[in-house]
This record gives C-alpha cells, structure tokens and sequence, in this order.
C-alpha cells in the first residue's frame, strides 16, 4: 500500500517558482518554435489550442505499458474540460457543452459520430497539478495521471507543436533539478531524474534543428 505521507519540502516550490520556470519554459519554446517555423505560435497555441478526442479517455497506445493492473478509468478518463462536437446534417460543425445538449439540436443526426474537444491550457493545468501533487505525496496516481496528459497533448498536436511542448516541460524538469534537496526520497528523486532523461532524449529534434539552422544561418 501507498505511503500519503505529505512532502512538506515541496512546497519550497513556490507560486512564484512555478510562474517563473513555465514562463521561462514557454518563452523560450515560443521563440525557437518561430525560428524554425513562423507561421508556428508555440504561446498562443497552449492558450487557445484545441484538440479533440473521440473518447473521454485520453489513453493512447505508448501508455499501455505505464497504466497495466491499475484503476484505468481513474487515471486515463478525463470528465472535465471539455464540449462535444459532431457533424449536423448540412456538413456544419455543431459545438455544445454536453452530449445531451448537442443531441436536442435538430439539425444533429442521434447516430452522428461525437468527437470531445479539450482545451489545451485545460489539459496543462492538469497536467500541472497532477505533477506538483505527485511532488508533495509521491504518490503513483498523480504521476501516471501527468504522464497520460503529457503524452496526449504530444501525441495529438502537430509534430513541432509537440516537441516544443517537450521541450518546455524539459525546461521546466531543469529548473526543478537545481532543488533536488525538495524531494521526499532519494527513490522519488531518481523516478524524476529518469523523467528528465527521457525529456532531454525527445527534445533532441528540436536542439538538433536548432544546431542545424545556427550553423546555417
């Protein structure tokens, strides 16, 4: 069984912490993400962006192996943030707050196929809280629920899009290791510097590019 212990010493991690390693994070992902494309608006994309999902699951494929023997609908099913859409009969997207509310418009087919659409600074501030949770209790729950947000937001956005988001949340897991005297345990420690290791191995394209067109240029 899992220790609830709280982590007091998390909470070193202030407001004013977090404000600053995400701006920093998103700052500079939106900067690179328009030298390698300027038609690409990293800041606005993670403000305004939507995705959409036939499921209110947000499970994909390389999470299989992260949520195997646990309460799946607990950790992958996300009943929040989110409106329903589906095609009306005049081949117009019809958007409405529930599926109950989209099916009583007239022109919406009942059999029509229902996509759910999520809020991209919706899924991050999950994903946020979900991580500083895991911070303060250690807890498996929290840290598979980030993994299953993070992996969506990826796995879902336009390719530069996606690694920009990696690259980001990269840029945060350095700032946070600068602190490793915060953590609960040298166990949850070494859970987090594996993380950041697999972070800066998919952050590589975007460095890699970024040396490319430095060299370039």
């Amino acid at each position: 069984m899992e220790e609830h212990h709280p982590n007091l010493s998390a909470f070193n991690f202030s407001p004013h912490f977090w404000y600053k390693a995400f701006d920093k994070g998103i700052s500079l992902a939106d900067h690179f993400g328009r030298k390698l494309d300027k038609e690409t608006g990293y800041a606005d994309w993670l403000r305004h962006g939507e995705l959409e999902h036939p499921r209110l699951e947000l499970h994909l494929s390389e999470e299989e192996g992260i949520i195997h023997g646990r309460d799946y609908d607990r950790i992958v099913r996300n009943d929040y943030f989110h409106n329903v859409s589906a095609i009306n009969k005049y081949g117009v997207r019809i958007t409405a707050e529930s599926t109950e509310q989209l099916m009583s418009k007239a022109t919406v087919d009942p059999e029509a196929a229902v996509n759910y659409v999520f809020r991209v600074d919706s899924l991050h501030h999950l994903a946020t809280v979900e991580f500083m949770e895991w911070l303060v209790f250690n807890r498996d729950a929290p840290w598979l629920r980030w993994q299953v947000f993070f992996n969506f937001l990826v796995s879902k956005s336009p390719e530069l899009t996606g690694q920009l988001y990696t690259y980001m949340w990269c840029m945060v897991f350095g700032e946070i290791k600068f602190n490793h005297a915060f953590f609960e345990s040298v166990s949850q420690y070494d859970r987090f510097r594996d993380q950041y290791e697999v972070l800066i191995e998919r952050a590589e394209p975007i460095e890699s590019r970024l040396r490319k067109l430095n060299t370039d240029g």
